[in-house]
């Protein structure tokens, strides 16, 4: 026989005080009978619910860690709780941790998933954005360097030109030709470098940062956390 819930709204019990805090302290249960009559200061409650008369506290034990405590009280009788009544509770404390930690490993899992739905999302969004620079790529450069090559090696592009005209055209074609192929080289390593493959990742950072530094001018520092082999 305990107190209504509207009695109990609003109560806090510090981890290390009154008997619930003697029980997740100890990491074992408690009984009191008798209470009124006893003037400990352990007894935290007794001067919030005076007609407190017995209370049996069990602690909430998760991978050998006290996370709380129950208790349970009784205001009628002044030895209402036995030995028997501290081992059930502490059974169905056992119970109840049991059904917390299943919780707590649920919601683990859901928000590990939740931040794997996550991470998948921006990595099909990061794929999408290179796919469209590469269509940019195809699409404006490669087809405006084509279409020039094409043009200076049509037929009517040497008539009436001198030898030497003629080899101006092919020499500036050449030079096209190794723009183009130097390009494609350039996007195939934005898509994916062999280096990845053939020494790993970090390598491959390594050998990216130098490559920008190269081209950009810029300083730049890389520090790489990886294990020694990892690949």
């Amino acid at each position: 026989v305990g107190f209504p819930d509207e009695a109990m709204h609003g109560l806090t019990v510090q981890k290390d005080q009154g008997l619930m805090g003697l029980a997740h302290k100890t990491k074992n249960g408690v009984i009191e009978n008798n209470i009124p009559s006893k003037k400990n200061s352990i007894l935290q409650l007794q001067t919030q619910f005076p007609a407190i008369q017995s209370v049996i506290c069990a602690p909430l034990i998760i991978q050998n860690k006290a996370i709380g405590a129950i208790c349970v009280d009784n205001n009628r009788k002044e030895d209402a709780f036995t030995p028997a009544d501290l081992s059930l509770l502490e059974s169905i404390a056992l119970q109840l941790s049991g059904v917390i930690e299943n919780t707590r490993m649920f919601e683990q899992v859901q928000h590990s998933r939740e931040e794997l739905r996550l991470l998948s999302k921006r990595l099909v969004d990061v794929q999408e954005e290179e796919r469209k620079l590469v269509a940019m790529d195809l699409h404006d450069y490669f087809g405006q360097v084509l279409t020039s090559l094409k043009l200076s090696m049509r037929p009517e592009s040497f008539v009436k030109k001198t030898a030497e005209q003629q080899q101006d055209l092919i020499h500036g074609a050449n030079l096209l030709i190794d723009e183009i192929m130097d390009s494609a080289e350039d996007l195939s390593l934005r898509l994916r470098p062999t280096i990845i493959d053939d020494l790993g990742i970090a390598p491959a950072f390594e050998w990216h940062v130098k490559r920008y530094k190269k081209q950009t001018d810029l300083n730049i520092t890389l520090e790489i956390g990886l294990e020694h082999g990892k690949r």
